[in-house]
């Protein structure tokens, strides 16, 4: 019994901290990129009539700039009266951004180029479309549209015959008629089952059904795949420079469609902040520019000084006027909050970004945090999805937070140094003699970087580098 009341009694002192609206939207506008801050925006424009783009007005206030600090925790109509003054008072000014203010016809010209991104014809549209002008009876051309429909985003067939027959109503002799047809669309090598297939059909097309090629694809395919050159030649009795020649044709091959026909919109990005150096100080800035001046709409602020207007209607207004008042006030503590993160990692990184590339160092999030005064989860939204304009280019700020490796003199480098130092070296080495990671290794240490070849294997296959047994050539 006593057990059951202590167990209560722990329940009901047990406290749950619970996000607000504004601590949430909070979150989504820092780890928001700029390019999707946009369409945020203007969606919380349509959702809150009372918040309108700025044109030639000024700004709404927004806390951490030179004006009066807004107390939002007394009477409601006395902090509503304080917003509205400051809308109307305030000295501070920004810069518009050229993609909101754009004249009628260069809004238009961007509207259509973004249609006919947005339009772009899959490639599953124009297999259907060619299979219409084949002229096909009506149970085959239902099992090709059937087909077209199964196949993946790189025009693999991976459904079996017995279960496409079973959806068709269709025999598996129909079947494989209807993916003889599909795979006789453009692009060669459309409807292939697997790899080993879809090149043999591009090799069909071309008319080399009957070369060393076609041989190597057919009966040797996982050989090539392990670069067992030797070990071929001596299988099919022929030279290694026959089997040159045919590796050559295959290179010609592709074992994906082609990229007009699969081709994706293109996925752009957009720095968050631009480093220059200027008097031999390195400054930040976290541009406003690209986003829209927001204010209280002046429509609005007439309605609830207007005497007339129903206490029901004004009360809408005043809720409204907070949510647009705490959205400004959020995307104003994103940009600050980003800045001072960016601002962090450059003075973490001072050599580094004057120009001496090894020279970067290990950092974490919660180095960053501290320094900040923030928590270290805050750090990695802000800088999720972010990127840097600096001397070396575009910079995604999450490749500043790497660990290290010892130098062999009490100092740490940042494991991306090494990491690119093994992809220059292995870049740089004869086909003919490729290194293994023990030499790359021992290479590393002579640099000064106590880099075990175990670790070279690691960050090696990270990057995506084959073995030395891949990177051997025999010619």
């Amino acid at each position: 019994m006593q057990l059951q009341q202590s167990q209560s009694s722990l329940q009901e002192l047990r406290q749950e901290q619970t996000m607000t609206y504004q601590q949430i939207q909070a979150l989504e506008l820092l780890a928001a990129p700029v390019m999707d801050l946009q369409t945020i925006i203007r969606a919380e424009i349509e959702r809150n009539p009372v918040l309108e783009i700025e044109s030639e007005d000024l700004p709404l206030p927004l806390p951490g700039e030179d004006s009066t600090p807004v107390d939002n925790t007394g009477d409601d109509d006395e902090w509503v009266d304080q917003v509205l003054r400051l809308d109307e008072e305030s000295p501070v000014s920004a810069v518009a951004n050229s993609t909101w203010s754009m004249s009628p016809e260069d809004e238009e010209v961007r509207k259509h180029y973004l249609d006919s991104i947005a339009t772009r014809t899959s490639f599953h549209d124009e297999l259907a479309e060619q299979l219409r002008f084949l002229n096909l009876d009506e149970a085959t051309q239902e099992c090709c549209e059937t087909i077209v429909a199964c196949l993946n985003d790189d025009g693999y067939l991976t459904s079996h015959p017995a279960d496409l027959a079973m959806a068709c109503g269709a025999s598996l002799d129909v079947i494989e008629r209807a993916i003889t047809v599909v795979q006789s669309c453009e692009p060669a090598g459309v409807g292939a089952r697997d790899l080993r297939e879809r090149l043999l059909l591009q090799l069909d097309r071309a008319g080399r059904g009957d070369t060393l090629a076609y041989r190597l694809v057919a009966d040797h395919l996982d050989d090539l795949g392990a670069n067992r050159m030797p070990a071929i030649a001596r299988k099919l009795g022929v030279a290694l420079g026959d089997i040159r020649d045919a590796m050559d044709e295959l290179r010609h091959l592709s074992p994906h469609l082609s990229h007009e026909a699969i081709e994706a919109p293109e996925n752009y990005v957009q720095e968050e902040a631009v480093l220059i150096e200027k008097d031999g100080r390195l400054q930040v800035n976290v541009p406003d520019g690209r986003l829209p001046r927001l204010r209280i709409s002046g429509l609005y602020r007439q309605l609830l000084r207007d005497r007339t207007t129903p206490q029901e209607t004004r009360e809408y207004i005043k809720s409204k006027v907070r949510a647009a008042f705490t959205f400004i006030s959020n995307l104003s503590q994103r940009q600050n909050t980003l800045e001072r993160i960016v601002n962090a990692i450059v003075q973490e990184q001072q050599e580094f970004f004057r120009g001496d590339y090894d020279k970067l160092k290990p950092l974490t999030m919660a180095q960053v945090a501290r320094g900040v005064g923030v928590h270290e989860t805050t750090v990695s939204r802000a800088v999720s999805g972010k990127y840097l304009r600096c001397r070396y280019g575009l910079l995604p700020l999450r490749q500043f937070f790497t660990a290290g490796i010892g130098d062999g003199q009490g100092h740490t480098v940042s494991n991306k140094v090494i990491k690119d130092a093994i992809r220059d070296r292995i870049m740089e080495e004869d086909p003919a003699a490729p290194l293994s990671d023990g030499q790359i290794s021992t290479e590393l240490r002579q640099r000064g970087w106590s880099v075990a070849r175990r670790t070279v294997v690691k960050y090696r296959e990270s990057m995506g580098i084959p073995a030395l047994s891949m990177r051997r050539r025999y010619w």
